[in-house]
């Protein structure tokens, strides 16, 4: 069958064009591998409308038999008109975070005919052999958590891999290698499960080379939600890369407590350039509220660590979740100057369906929540991101107060020794 991945634009993103879409390249990579056990393959495209200004005359022009559709909660009402440019007898299908938390949602509002939870790319080979088998299929399917190591690489020849550009001191790309997290943050949805698991380091590697002899890349994007968890695995890892020689560098976002000086001394040997941390609040006050299981001397000592080994650091901070006050504000412009993080990345709390927040908006005070999808994002164009929900003592516009004040500060803000 010919099958049509579609990722919808953003245009609330300041650059819509920065991360491949990873998800439907590994999705693709499933449906065009004959195997274990459907043992039959299909065409597949990705089009992906990041940046298309013309989305809707792209849409209206595609044809397939299946169409799969990547939905995030911003992109709701995208995700709905897409849905309804798309050839009537074609099979539909809606994938991705919202629809994992929201599937009777989505059922019920987009023109389709499946939706899917949790991961695909085991489930939907399964959804396409019996649909061809027998013609019928159910209105909503769970693909749980797959095993990572019988995945095939994903399918990066499907797109023009050279239009995205990650973050980085340099042109990049991305990979992942493992998914899951195991801790509770009250900010976030986890799509990818608490189990964390990983890929052998051997498909790791070959994934490496891959990047770097077929597609030419010197910087690649760790994409992992914690890289170091595993100590022994990121030993094993770093061992590779230096064996090998390997021409990269590389940038892990890893949670600040999973590292020590003699692993980050390790992780920079093996072309550990950048290291990006959640630091989310520089006061105790609001770690405790996001139940982020830290502490902010941990992370300061963390920073300070890898700073010492030569690393580049960011910091991905939160400003507005449910009792952020004047007070916690100036306590995390207060770690910013002791930390001297070299980048730092600012996002509006929002409490995305599958969140504590979402899911217990009592618990944190919460009054309303606002189901204007189209505003739920963390930050977009002009730094600012979307206002959604409401307490006792934060309105929305004591919420963009704080925000356009810590902004501001950040804005101003230069590290020790960089103009």
């Amino acid at each position: 069958m010919k099958v049509v991945l579609i990722n919808p634009p953003s245009p609330y993103l300041k650059d819509a064009r920065a991360q491949p879409p990873m998800g439907l390249l590994y999705l693709a990579a499933s449906l065009e591998v004959q195997g274990e056990p459907i043992h039959r393959s299909h065409n597949v495209s990705v089009v992906d409308l990041a940046g298309d200004d013309e989305w809707q005359r792209t849409c209206s022009k595609l044809r397939g038999d299946v169409f799969g559709v990547s939905c995030t909660t911003p992109n709701f009402s995208i995700v709905k008109e897409i849905f309804k440019l798309l050839p009537g007898k074609a099979l539909k299908i809606v994938g991705g975070p919202h629809p994992t938390f929201m599937s009777l949602e989505c059922l019920v509002e987009f023109d389709c005919d499946i939706v899917v939870m949790g991961e695909g790319e085991k489930i939907l080979p399964q959804i396409l052999a019996d649909y061809e088998d027998t013609g019928s299929h159910v209105a909503v399917y769970d693909g749980g958590l797959v095993d990572l190591d019988k995945l095939p690489m994903p399918a990066r020849h499907l797109v023009d891999l050279k239009s995205y550009n990650p973050e980085m001191e340099g042109k990049a790309t991305t990979i992942f290698t493992s998914r899951g997290c195991p801790y509770n943050c009250a900010f976030c949805a986890k799509l990818t499960g608490n189990v964390v698991r990983y890929r052998a380091v051997d498909k790791v590697m070959a994934e490496l080379q891959t990047l770097v002899n077929e597609y030419g890349y010197r910087n690649v994007v760790f994409e992992d939600d914690n890289f170091c968890l595993d100590h022994d695995r990121v030993k094993a890892i770093c061992k590779e890369i230096i064996d090998r020689k390997l021409d990269i560098n590389i940038r892990i976002c890893p949670r600040a407590d999973s590292v020590n000086p003699s692993l980050l001394k390790l992780l920079r040997k093996a072309n550990v350039t950048e290291i990006s941390f959640g630091v989310e609040s520089g006061s105790q006050k609001m770690l405790n509220f996001m139940q982020k299981g830290t502490t902010v001397d941990v992370i300061k000592r963390a920073i300070r660590a890898a700073k010492d080994v030569g690393m580049l650091v960011k910091i991905y901070l939160i400003v507005g979740f449910p009792g952020e006050t004047e007070q916690t504000l100036e306590e995390t412009k207060q770690f910013v100057k002791d930390t001297q993080p070299d980048k730092w990345l600012l996002q509006n709390f929002v409490p995305y369906p599958g969140t504590d927040v979402w899911n217990n908006p009592k618990k944190y005070g919460v009054t309303w929540i606002s189901h204007d999808y189209s505003q739920f994002y963390t930050v977009g164009k002009g730094g600012v991101g979307g206002l959604v929900f409401k307490t006792k003592t934060l309105t929305q516009e004591k919420i963009r107060m704080l925000h356009d004040d810590l902004f501001a500060f950040l804005a101003d803000y230069k590290p020790m020794g960089r103009s």
